[in-house]
């Protein structure tokens, strides 16, 4: 029997319908017949291996005629022609017929020696393979490929939607007729021009469990049936680390709080365990109206957290049970401060008792004259009768002027670290003893001088641990002396830039640090002082970055070059695995705390240039070795440009550079490091960036204080606006300096698009002369929004990366997904 697959007919055709009537004058004169429509064949002729219906069709002028083709087993589609029409899903439709025309049907034979049995390979596309997000959805998008048809992708078991071509393949009426570049590697695709395959971009939303790490799989079906269950995978980094947090001893776990965590109710401050030994993860819901606290107080004995907060003057202690959730308001009191004395108070410190009948609590009250007048309170809250009493208003009757912050609590009373105050300069990072009466203070240490901010007592050894800027130290209480355990000069991965926390974890000999700039809890040893991680809120390993201000692509590498200026003393150079998000440090830049300006890559000669404000320097990609271009020089700070931005000009072997002192472009000879200029006016008032266009030989130059793109042209010394308005989601101008900055700019590489980075990432389309605003999204813990991305680049397969800060971001423009790839 002839096995045939049919897909249906339909028959378009015009019919008219003449209608005569209406009266006539008494003389009875006929009414005018009406015109005889214009009717044209369209007829088909059909090569061997299948079959067309209808055979013909006879279509009135301006109408259309669609064809079914069919082909029997062993053969498939190998083109169609004539009648100016199109094919989909082997429907043939004309164009509008005005004369008569012939559909032309040729089949192909198809491989008998073999049959599609393999089911159809799938690369996701975004997010990248290694991902974190704070959001509880996630749009996930790729390609897929099968021999014969993809019929299915499914994403954690949601059906994704399928798109494919509208062009037609004269091979196989399903495939898609375009050649696509390899993806940066990202699971099993790659790039193919064959016609053979059939080709689909798919994309799904899927939810994402907010109470561990997870794994997205693809899995793909074609319409042979087969089968792929794991076509690709994406890891999902979802542990959120509370970097403010406190330590159960006893059950050997760390517990903290995180900031505004997306639900289905909304927004919740959900509490963290973390095991200590065990790695062990548990989220422990809280209800909607509990607050944030950066600095938790577990009471074992009534199995419950403790939050203090002070906000607008009014101080309130709340606890909530960690069985039930219950929250219960302990107290709550007005300070009455003096708004013509005081600006506002703020809870610096706070411990619970060891027998749990007390919170003491620190203070500052910020001086409306100056901050050497500020006053540090000390409070303690007893539990028998909800009672708050004051131990020390300042000064203690002895008149000594209490400068602290941070303090921990011994049997002998409360142990804090001293700060510099007017009267006192030199006694910043000493450890003092208050009685518990408020009555009077104590030298225990001659000061240390790490910057120090935290402070943890071990009572059993009589141990003080303390974590500044400077580095991490012990003293023993009972003589006075101490040891510096590590120092942040000689730090390399696990540094300090916020203190948030300090807990000693005596059972595993070490500190735990948390840093909430950095996002990561790091563990130092208590003998030898070395630094390790301990819990992160990051992808990828090698050293954590601060502020990623620029980003290059090395796509044949898969990588991506990074400039951070934060931190240090030193900017960073280091390079990004794109599909593992591990760092690897390629040079330490040398500049006087300038900002990180720019990144320019020159992978030919193999060596990148890196812009700060009034320096630029080149880095040799092999070794790291560095070479200032630009330099303030002299040992001193300061220089005569102040750079915005940057790109290379390969064809004549130079950067172009903006600056901004001057509203000029200047080219930097690559040769000879000498500097010239290319056009300067006030007309690019403020340019942060220039691109050059190699098809046009035009350059793109972009204007923060006029927030607008333009474009020069160097032969004629044209300058002519091109974008001042891109209209974002409230109506608001992105370009309007009011409303945000811009920061750069990127060519993509594959299609007539600028991309504009700064408080709003924008895509301009060159030519539809039109400019879009990627959609507003928040996200609360982890990457807040997805507005200040810093820097923008685009890869040929159409991924888009950037900079937020202390992350290196994937983009999806078109829903306003953004995800940590590298932290």
């Amino acid at each position: 029997m002839n096995l045939k697959r049919t897909l249906g007919v339909v028959v378009a055709s015009c019919i008219l319908s003449a209608c005569g009537g209406g009266g006539g004058s008494d003389g009875g004169s006929a009414p005018s017949p009406s015109p005889t429509p214009t009717q044209y064949s369209v007829t088909t002729s059909v090569g061997t291996g299948g079959s067309v219906s209808p055979q013909s069709a006879t279509v009135e002028s301006g109408g259309t005629a669609t064809f079914t083709i069919s082909a029997d087993q062993g053969y498939q589609i190998s083109s169609v022609e004539g009648c100016n029409g199109t094919l989909s899903d082997g429907s043939y439709t004309t164009g509008q017929i005005t004369a008569n025309c012939v559909v032309t049907i040729a089949f192909a034979q198809s491989d008998s020696t073999s049959t599609d049995s393999q089911p159809p390979t799938a690369s996701i596309l975004f997010p990248a393979p290694v991902t974190r997000t704070s959001s509880n959805t996630l749009i996930v998008r790729g390609t897929a490929r099968d021999a014969g048809s993809v019929k299915s992708v499914r994403v954690n078991g949601v059906e994704a939607t399928l798109t494919r071509s509208s062009a037609v393949s004269l091979q196989n009426s399903m495939s898609i007729h375009r050649y696509v570049p390899d993806p940066l590697a990202n699971g099993t695709g790659g790039g193919s021009d064959e016609d053979s395959e059939d080709e689909v971009e798919w994309e799904a939303e899927i939810s994402v469990p907010d109470d561990d790490d997870s794994t997205v799989v693809v899995e793909t079906e074609d319409d042979s049936g087969n089968v792929e269950e794991v076509a690709d995978t994406v890891e999902i980094k979802n542990r959120a680390v509370p970097v403010s947090f406190t330590i159960d001893a006893e059950n050997r776990k760390l517990m903290g709080q995180l900031w505004q965590l997306p639900s289905d109710d909304g927004w919740y401050n959900p509490l963290v365990i973390w095991g200590l030994d065990d790695d062990s993860y548990e989220i422990l819901s809280t209800p909607a109206d509990y607050p944030y606290c950066g600095m938790l107080m577990l009471d074992s004995s009534r199995r419950q957290v403790i939050c203090p907060e002070l906000f607008d003057g009014h101080l309130k202690l709340t606890a909530l049970n960690l069985d039930s959730s219950a929250h219960t308001v302990l107290l709550g009191k007005s300070l009455e401060l003096d708004p013509a004395e005081w600006q506002f108070a703020h809870v610096t410190d706070a411990k619970l008792s060891a027998d749990y009948t007390s919170i003491y609590l620190m203070l500052t009250y910020f001086s409306v004259a100056s901050y050497d007048d500020n006053k540090v309170v000390i409070f303690r809250y007893d539990f028998a009768d909800n009672s708050l009493n004051l131990l020390v208003d300042g000064y203690t009757p002895s008149g000594v002027k209490l400068a602290a912050r941070s303090f921990d609590l011994t049997e002998s009373g409360i142990v804090a670290i001293k700060y510099r105050t007017a009267e006192e300069i030199a006694d910043e990072g000493r450890l003092i003893l208050i009685d518990y009466a408020g009555t009077d203070v104590t030298d225990l240490t001659e000061p240390v001088e790490l910057a120090l901010d935290k402070v943890d007592i071990d009572g059993a050894t009589s141990t003080a641990y303390m974590a500044g800027y400077y580095g991490i130290a012990k003293a023993d209480l009972t003589d006075g002396s101490h040891q510096v355990l590590s120092l942040e000069s000689d730090e390399k991965l696990f540094n300090v830039n916020q203190l948030a926390s300090l807990a000693h974890d005596a059972a595993a000999s070490r500190l735990l640090v948390g840093d909430s700039a950095y996002g990561y809890i790091f563990a130092v040893d208590t003998e030898t002082g070395e630094r390790t991680e301990f819990a992160a809120n990051g992808v990828g390993s090698g050293k954590h970055l601060l502020a990623i201000r620029a980003i290059e692509l090395d796509e044949d590498a898969q990588t991506a070059y990074v400039l951070d200026d934060g931190g240090s003393e030193e900017g960073i150079l280091a390079v990004v695995d794109l599909n593992t998000g591990n760092r690897e440090e390629i040079a330490r830049l040398p500049t006087c705390r300038y900002f990180a300006q720019d990144l320019v890559l020159d992978k030919s000669a193999g060596r990148i240039f890196a812009v700060f404000e009034h320096e630029i320097f080149e880095v040799t990609l092999a070794d790291g070795l560095v070479r200032p271009l630009i330099s303030s020089g002299g040992g001193s700070c300061g220089g005569s440009y102040t750079f915005s931005g940057g790109s290379l000009d390969v064809s004549g072997s130079r950067l172009l550079l903006t600056e901004t002192s001057t509203d000029s472009i200047l080219a930097l000879d690559l040769a000879s490091a000498t500097i010239s200029s290319v056009y300067s006016g006030g007309e690019i008032d403020v340019p942060v960036d220039v691109e050059p266009d190699p098809n046009s030989g035009l350059m793109y130059v972009l204007s923060q204080a006029n927030g607008a793109l333009y474009s020069y042209d160097q032969s004629s010394n044209e300058l002519s606006l091109l974008l001042d308005e891109c209209i974002e989601d409230h109506g608001r101008n992105a370009l309007d300096p009011n409303i945000g900055n811009i920061h750069g700019m990127d060519v993509d590489p594959n299609n007539p698009w600028i991309w504009i980075s700064g408080d709003y990432l924008m895509k301009f389309d060159l030519e539809a002369n039109s400019c879009a605003v990627m959609p507003w999204k928040y996200y609360g813990y982890g990457l807040g929004n997805n507005i200040s991305i810093l820097d923008a680049e685009a890869a040929a397969d159409g991924r888009l990366f950037g900079t937020k800060f202390n992350n290196v971001i994937q983009i999806d423009f078109e829903s306003g997904e953004i995800v940590t790839i590298s932290r």
